[in-house]
């Protein structure tokens, strides 16, 4: 009897996978917008006298995406054009003696880029990165009209990036 219960649950579950749906296909052109933050850090060194002496100042960064993606499943490769807007989240003024300003000021620029990428049920690997990812609105084709997405890195500094992409 035992036997007979295991090998029923194994078919089950082989015939469970067999049914799983499809990963989601992105095909042809998406309007894309990827907002990223990158936390910064400062660091305030204090004398003797308990007066801050010094700051250390690393602002962090983000960058701002918009424009188009192009991906082309045949190739597992995407397209992307458009422009960015890179810079400090904040700026550090600093006054008497210092009389300086840290931090990058915000400013566009156009990007191009070109990398693979792979859907999977949760997720979209667009080059090394992998992003959690939500695909809604399928066709009769199976490709998803929209794609939600969010990421965090911890790489050099920590980073937070979501956005995203529909079909034109």
């Amino acid at each position: 009897m035992s036997k007979m219960l295991f090998a029923g649950a194994a078919l089950a579950l082989l015939s469970s996978a067999s049914t799983q749906a499809a990963p989601p296909i992105l095909a042809g052109d998406y309007s894309l917008v990827v907002r990223s933050w990158c936390q910064g850090h400062v660091t305030a060194h204090f004398n003797a006298s308990n007066l801050v002496d010094s700051l250390d100042y690393d602002g962090g960064a983000t960058t701002t995406v918009f424009g188009t993606a192009n991906f082309d499943p045949d190739t597992g490769k995407v397209k992307l054009e458009g422009f960015s807007h890179n810079g400090s989240p904040f700026l550090l003024a600093l006054t008497g003696n210092q009389n300086t300003t840290e931090g990058i000021p915000l400013a566009e620029q156009p990007f191009s880029a070109k990398a693979k990428y792979k859907t999977a049920k949760t997720s979209l690997k667009l080059g090394d990165a992998t992003y959690h990812a939500i695909y809604s609105q399928p066709d009769q084709n199976g490709i998803a009209h929209n794609v939600t997405l969010l990421i965090l890195t911890t790489d050099v500094i920590t980073c937070s990036a979501q956005g995203e992409a529909t079909r034109q």
